[in-house]
Parts: C-alpha cells; structure tokens; sequence
C-alpha cells in the first residue's frame, strides 16, 4: 500500500501526540480511561479511539468536500481558503443533509488537525471542479463547432451561445452579455432584467458581430435567429416587468 508524504507527516503527528497525551505510550483503547481520554482530549490532537478512525475520517472528508464544492461560486464566495472555512463553521454548527448523518462530523471538525485534513479535502474538490468547467467549456465549445460546421457547410460559423452571464462567440472568445448590452443600450434599459440584457446583447451581436444565429447551453438543442431571440426576449422581458 502506498502512503502519500502528507498521510506520513499526519501518522508522524498523531503518534507524537498519542505518546504526549498519554504518558510516553501508544494509545491503548485496552486501558480504562485511554478511550474517555481521547474522546474529551482538549488540545485536539489525540485520536478518537477508533480503530477504523482513518477511514472514517476520510469518508468525512470526501463527503464534505464534494457537498462544500459544489456551492462554490468564485464571484460570490471569494477566495477558496475564505470559502472553505466558512463552510466548515457553518457544517460544525448546522449541517445539513447528508452531513447531518455523519456521527463523527462535529468531533472532526472541532479538532483543529482532522479540521485542517478536511479543510485541504474541500480546497482539492474546489480544484477538481475548477478544472471541470473549464474543461466542460472547452468539449461544449468543440461540440459547437462541429455541429455548426455539420449544418452549415464549409466557411465561418455565425452563431453565438449564451451561457449564464456570458456569450460564447463563433471564435471561442467569451465576452460578458452586460458589455455587448451597453454597446446599443444605456444601462437603464435594463436594470436588472437579465431577459433584457439578453435582448440587448443579441442586438449587439447583430448589428455590431455579424451573428445570424444564437443558442443557449441550457437549452441544448434548441436554436434561433437573431431576430427571433430578440423578439423571444423581448417577450419575456415584458410579461416580468
């Protein structure tokens, strides 16, 4: 089996402090009061007096990790280190479920070296999805490609994706849908109809682009002339205000 340096340096740790906590010896579940010992330990450091302690701690961790990332959002939640241990206090005090399920959740968390183990679990899990979209974005961008040059035959592209706040030109490039908006409209157009800013982009992208045809990547499949986006959201955009 092999062991990464960081689980050495956390087994080198805990072995530390099972011999400070008790006395210059391992720790015995054996021996009466060792368990109790461990479980109420105040400086954090000695082991819950589970055999099986390293699995479950890196069940916690994953659970957390995956559960914590996926409410990640860079433009809301700042920086990953900020972002995780807010999470984690907010999991130590009201988790939700499934959290809620891990009998051992609140003793990991409260003890500062299983907290930091599952602190890096999260900002791993944060990296991985990272990575993921960007990846998601590149593989939807090539899709696009292909079927646009599948419709349309040899020559340029002329349709461009929304995706949430952005707009994907024919070209890859991404620009931000408020910054095509405002190249036909002042802001007060719009407000914070997001449906207009759609339909102030897609104008933009007509009459400034050259963009013919227009999809949106949560509705796969789907597809629409300039005009007829324009006119779609125009729509939308009254029946809301």
């Amino acid at each position: 089996m092999k062991i990464t340096k960081r689980q050495l340096r956390r087994i080198i740790r805990e072995e530390k402090a099972t011999l400070k906590e008790y006395g210059g010896r391992p720790y015995d579940p054996t021996i009466p009061g060792d368990f109790e010992r461990a479980r109420n330990n105040p400086t954090g450091d000695a082991p819950p007096g589970n055999p099986d302690w390293d699995e479950m701690l890196d069940e916690i961790a994953d659970e957390v990790g995956d559960r914590a990332a996926g409410g990640y959002e860079p433009s809301i939640d700042g920086s990953p280190e900020a972002y995780a241990d807010m999470i984690l206090d907010w999991y130590a005090k009201d988790p939700p479920p499934p959290l809620d399920q891990l009998e051992a959740l609140g003793f990991a968390l409260s003890k500062p070296m299983y907290r930091n183990y599952i602190k890096e679990k999260v900002l791993e899990y944060i990296g991985m999805m990272t990575e993921g979209r960007k990846m998601r974005a590149t593989k939807r961008q090539l899709r696009r490609i292909i079927r646009e040059q599948l419709d349309q035959g040899p020559g340029v592209s002329s349709t461009a994706e929304f995706d949430n706040e952005y707009v994907t030109f024919p070209d890859g490039r991404n620009m931000e849908q408020e910054a095509l908006a405002v190249e036909v409209a002042p802001r007060a157009e719009w407000d914070d109809n997001f449906d207009k800013i759609k339909m102030y982009a897609a104008i933009a992208l007509k009459q400034n682009h050259g963009v013919t045809t227009v999809t949106d990547y949560e509705l796969p499949g789907e597809s629409w002339s300039v005009d007829e986006f324009i006119a779609l959201m125009e729509e939308i955009s009254s029946e809301e205000w």
